[in-house]
């Protein structure tokens, strides 16, 4: 992440450790899928009865 100080110096900042998932194993990663979803596949986690943004 980076942060800035109140002079305007940017640096880089450690992230917490629960903001970055851990790595699959190898055989997990084997497993992952290797093209992206059909559009018609993707999850939507919007319903009807929300209004969408556009």
């Amino acid at each position: 992440m980076l942060k800035c100080d109140s002079r305007g110096t940017c640096y880089a900042s450690p992230l917490n450790d629960d903001e970055v998932p851990p790595l699959p194993s190898y055989a997990e990663a084997l497993s992952c899928a290797t093209k992206p979803a059909p559009k018609s596949a993707k999850s939507s986690h919007s319903t009807s009865s929300e209004p969408s943004v556009v």
